[in-house]
């Protein structure tokens, strides 16, 4: 068997948990996801570039995650956790897009939400699912199918961090997957958070509000909180600075959906970094169409959607330049290189009362 994919499958094996216990992609989300950031969405976690980049193998159950951490290694370049380097710039395309989305997210007020309130995240994500067969092509690899899968997702984030969160997923567009039943993701009360994946269980923690005072508004500030030192605790292979601050950027965005000045900070920060440049005719998750400000790293793609009239944000999306380099001794049909792997459409954003209302 092809050294790679037995780790694959000795991987996927691994994360494979007894019947009676929540799918494991779950159980990472509230034992080390969610629950130990509770300022970003409640839903697959969308951090780094081996998460963002995380396929789901349905044939083996594994994940590519491993392949992904092979050739981050192999990147050269800065590396995240030193100073930032000389600002050389975005594109002039790129530069301008994000001053207008800048200037049209500041013409929104902020959302106005009491402490015991929710933040209410309408959005469509999208993770690609390969099924690796038995059966081998002419040229000996072995043959699997590619799919993007799309969900729409729900979730009720408490403003202080204090009450428990809310997640629901239901099919989006053709989508046939079964219908996720509501999970609850415990607050920060008195210092101990519960698991519900595993009754009697807690931990210590400190609330992780879903609305935010501690994000930077002013445009230097947010870029040293971008190229800040640091993995989060990841432990992933190491990217450039510049990299991490592009990856870092869509994370304080979704957490920011309520304060426009942050959002702002964010786009005229992203405006400074090089190798930014411009992909016209995107499509977001939500299949709406935009214009991305992306930033390619070796193999990598990561991009920020654009409404292309109003340049207000839609949402991201990451993938592989060349597909054939993700999966040594696999061909892969159904998608193309150059096809993102996750993406994340906003839709709805909103204050309401309780966990589980619609605005």
């Amino acid at each position: 068997m092809n050294p790679d994919l037995r780790m694959l499958r000795e991987l996927g094996e691994s994360r494979t948990p007894p019947a009676d216990q929540p799918p494991a992609d779950l159980r990472r989300r509230v034992l080390t996801g969610v629950l130990s950031d509770r300022s970003r969405r409640a839903r697959v976690p969308h951090r780094s570039a081996g998460a963002r980049l995380a396929w789901r193998f349905g044939a083996v159950g594994a994940t590519a995650a491993a392949v992904t951490a092979a050739m981050l290694i192999g990147q050269t370049g800065h590396l995240a956790g030193t100073a930032p380097p000389a600002r050389a710039g975005a594109a002039p395309e790129a530069v301008r897009i994000l001053q207008l989305a800048a200037h049209q997210v500041t013409a929104a007020p902020a959302l106005a939400a009491r402490p015991d309130q929710f933040v209410f995240v309408e959005s469509v994500d999208s993770e690609m699912f390969i099924n690796i067969g038995k059966a081998k092509g002419p040229n000996g690899t072995q043959l699997a199918t590619a799919q993007l899968m799309p969900q729409l997702s729900r979730s009720w984030r408490s403003v202080d961090g204090t009450h428990d969160d809310f997640l629901r997923r239901l099919p989006w567009g053709s989508s046939r997957r079964p219908l996720e039943q509501p999970v609850p993701l415990s607050g920060c009360r008195d210092g101990r958070q519960t698991d519900p994946a595993i009754p009697g269980l807690s931990r210590a923690c400190t609330p992780r509000p879903a609305v935010r005072a501690d994000l930077p508004t002013d445009v230097d500030e947010m870029l040293r909180y971008l190229y800040r030192p640091g993995d989060e605790g990841t432990g992933e292979p190491k990217v450039s600075v510049d990299e991490r601050a592009f990856q870092r950027a869509s994370d304080v965005i979704e957490a920011s959906l309520t304060a426009p000045a942050v959002q702002a900070a964010v786009f005229r920060a992203v405006a400074q970094m090089p190798g930014v440049t411009v992909t016209p005719g995107a499509v977001d998750a939500a299949g709406r169409h935009g214009i991305a400000v992306t930033r390619n790293e070796g193999e990598f793609r990561f991009g920020l959607i654009f409404d292309p009239k109003t340049y207000r944000y839609l949402g991201s999306n990451a993938g592989l330049v060349n597909l054939t380099t993700g999966i040594a001794g696999v061909t892969v049909s159904g998608v193309k290189s150059g096809d993102p792997t996750t993406e994340t459409a906003i839709l709805r954003v909103a204050i309401v009362d309780r966990a589980g209302q619609l605005p």
